[in-house]
């Protein structure tokens, strides 16, 4: 649209007013020439688009004979007053031909275009001719204007270019790190629902060994998975492998797209509702509904008519509802409602997001172009405007005071723009009206049409700087408004006679009006298309990153856990060690605690180190051991692994304990000290397998008094 927008624009103000010249000055000159400006407009819009320094060149000197031709097609009345045809021509074709040329030559065009028009004055009448000075030196000026509005144009849209690819960069940090975490948290939570629950449940001696056989099995899979997903899945395949056969599923009529993300939030905990229900319902089966569409949004709720629970009596440390459920979906910006009393089931709802409220914020190509039109008004209204109107000593108290409404109109519009305000401008556009009505009531008519009327341009432009970046619908209604105010009482007053002359006029404001307003209309669909490419860059390059991070980091958590968690379950899984053995329960706890400790360090709290402890005695809790907890003084920071060095003791100790324990926290100003007292049986081992120079620089004390062991993990502070 680029380049055939100016001589679409040149046309359609053009073409009209050429209809309308016949009509002003009947005679066979204003036919010839009205019919050969028509003519090539139809020419200019075929080849203007591939050729049009050539067709402004002959637009120039076509406008050149217009002007000079002028006495024979034109009164010279209505040069001077602007509403002629001739003085259209030249204002559109010098404010057309002003992006196309460098400034020298559009400069030129615009000297050559507005001294015709004085010579063509000058022919007409040569006593008068001064006075088409002032018409043809604002016509000049429009063409500065012009040159200056479209300089401002390329300069806001390279600033919103710049500030484009900054926001577009600090969007794709930020989301790659959002990404990051709700990937991380996603594996975590796998993790709980998978290895952590198996290890856990032998810890407790609960299941059969073929079921710890099948489930290890599935954990080794889970844990060895370090590849992300395909970035796009369909949720209603997924929910249905999961429920298999111990859920009824009901799915929707069509496909569920969502990214893998939202895939692996959605299917997980569902996955662990159903765990849940298997857990603790009773036996019932379950139902899962998938209900939505992309747009609105997917539901996902799983009902069943079990025993149900107190929801308010969780504990916080069991992190199946808050982290499997709550957490992976409050991760993908979705959300989880539990819905459960004793003895009437339970029911969860898994909700996600729709791409119905989503909005891109595109680049603000419209702002250079909005402070353009804003100068130009300024210029128009307090430059071209203002000094005739006080010279002219017709201007009442009253047409003063509107025209101070419309100045105040003007500056609430910049202050607006420099505020960035974007609620529509009532008020505003408002007080255009008042001034616009207070004009028509006290201006006689015959000033009313013609260059001498300041408020009806000023009017319309600054409704153009108010409405720019509103779209087609309110600026056309406030346009029409506007001339419906302005025209219709002029129209009525001066009857017929007046209708070409007013015709004219009309065309010769509104051109300007319409083209600005049609450039602005043009660039807001560049700035949607623009904002959904970077959008679109955004989101792969987003993709790309936390694709290539969260490999990593799930690579770097398997390597963490293949010397402890992943020999334990491929023994399981090959059969090799009996889950009932006291010796591999043991371990299975430990392995637990340790892993319950990993989630707990991905939490933010206050006191990492309390929280991780707590986590850790969670799993000797669920064993019926009771745990105790004392803390003296406020613990400084710590790394994860320094955390480690002081808690890896502790677990290894609770994972052999079988009866109550205390742990004591004892802060100091230069150390930390964790111990714990628990009953360990005689024979019994505590060890930390290939994990214990992990201890790092904490240092260790136990001793064993009969069934009692006590163990003491210090960790010195560095000095300052």
């Amino acid at each position: 649209m680029g380049r055939w927008y100016p001589a679409a624009w040149r046309c359609a103000v053009i073409v009209p007013s050429a209809v309308l010249a016949p009509l002003a000055v009947p005679g066979p000159a204003t036919v010839v020439a009205a019919v050969v400006v028509i003519c090539w407009s139809g020419v200019e819009l075929t080849f203007f688009r591939h050729r049009p320094e050539k067709v402004l060149a002959v637009d120039v000197a076509l406008v050149v004979a217009v002007c000079l031709t002028a006495p024979l097609t034109s009164s010279f009345e209505a040069l001077v007053d602007a509403t002629s045809w001739v003085v259209v021509v030249a204002s559109i074709t010098i404010v057309c031909c002003q992006p196309y040329t460098r400034m020298v030559a559009g400069t030129v065009a615009a000297a050559c275009m507005t001294s015709a028009f004085v010579l063509g004055g000058w022919f007409a009448e040569p006593q008068r001719a001064v006075e088409t000075v002032p018409l043809a030196c604002w016509l000049f000026a429009e063409g500065l204007l012009c040159r200056w509005l479209y300089w401002l144009l390329r300069r806001g849209a390279r600033i919103a270019d710049d500030l484009t690819e900054e926001m577009s960069a600090r969007r794709t940090e930020a989301s790659a790190a959002a990404a990051l975490r709700a990937g991380r948290r996603e594996h975590l939570a796998a993790l709980h629902d998978t290895a952590a629950a198996t290890l856990l449940m032998v810890g407790l001696g609960v299941p059969s060994r073929t079921w710890v056989r099948r489930q290890a099995a599935r954990d080794l899979r889970v844990l060895r998975g370090v590849d992300v997903a395909d970035p796009s899945a369909d949720l209603r395949t997924l929910l249905a492998e999961v429920c298999g056969d111990v859920a009824v599923f009901v799915p929707p009529d069509g496909g569920a797209p969502v990214n893998s993300g939202q895939a692996e939030a959605v299917t997980g905990a569902t996955a662990e509702a159903l765990a849940n229900v298997a857990r603790h319902a009773g036996g019932v089966t379950a139902r899962v509904t998938l209900t939505g569409c992309a747009r609105s949004g997917f539901t996902v709720r799983i009902e069943d008519h079990g025993k149900g629970f107190d929801p308010g009596a969780v504990h916080e440390q069991k992190r199946g509802v808050s982290e499997s459920i709550i957490g992976r979906m409050a991760a993908v910006g979705g959300t989880a409602t539990i819905q459960s009393a004793v003895g009437h089931g339970t029911t969860v709802t898994l909700r996600l997001p729709g791409t119905a409220g989503e909005r891109v914020e595109a680049p603000r190509m419209v702002t250079g172009l909005r402070h353009a039109v804003l100068g130009l008004s300024a210029a128009g209204l307090f430059g071209v405007y203002l000094p005739p109107l006080l010279l002219s000593g017709r201007p009442s108290v009253t047409e003063m005071a509107a025209f101070a409404l419309m100045a105040a109109a003007l500056g609430a519009a910049a202050v607006r723009i420099w505020r960035g305000h974007r609620g529509f401008p009532w008020l505003s556009l408002l007080v255009v009206l008042i001034a616009d009505v207070i004009v028509v009531v006290v201006v006689p008519t015959s000033a009313l049409i013609g260059h001498s009327n300041w408020a009806y341009p000023a009017g319309g432009m600054l409704g153009v700087v108010l409405l720019i970046d509103r779209g087609l619908p309110p600026l056309t209604g406030f346009l029409v408004l506007h001339n419906v105010v302005s025209l219709v009482p002029v129209f009525v007053d001066g009857g017929p006679e007046r209708a070409v002359a007013l015709g004219t006029w009309a065309i010769i404001v509104m051109g300007l009006e319409i083209g600005i307003a049609g450039i602005a209309i043009a660039l807001l669909g560049v700035r949607a298309r623009a904002a959904a490419a970077v959008a679109e860059q955004d989101r792969l390059r987003t993709r790309e990153v936390v694709h290539t991070q969260l490999a990593a980091d799930r690579r770097a958590r398997y390597a963490e856990l293949a010397e402890t968690v992943v020999p334990l379950l491929g023994g399981l899984a090959a059969n090799r060690l009996d889950p009932s053995a006291p010796a591999v329960r043991q371990a299975c706890a430990r392995e637990a605690g340790r892993l319950r400790r990993l989630f707990a360090e991905a939490d933010d709290v206050a006191e990492p180190l309390l929280h991780e402890l707590r986590a850790c005695a969670d799993v000797a809790a669920r064993r019926g051991i009771g745990v105790s907890l004392a803390v003296c003084g406020t613990s400084f920071e710590l790394s994860a692994q320094e955390r480690r060095a002081l808690t890896d003791p502790v677990l290894a100790v609770l994972a052999a304990a079988t009866g109550d324990s205390r742990i004591a926290v004892t802060v100091m100003a230069d150390s930390v000290t964790v111990s714990v007292v628990a009953e360990v049986p005689p024979g019994a081992e505590f060890v930390m397998g290939s994990r214990d120079e992990g201890w790092g620089a904490a240092r260790l004390g136990w001793r064993r008094r009969g069934s009692s062991v006590w163990l003491e993990a210090t960790l010195d502070r560095p000095s300052p």
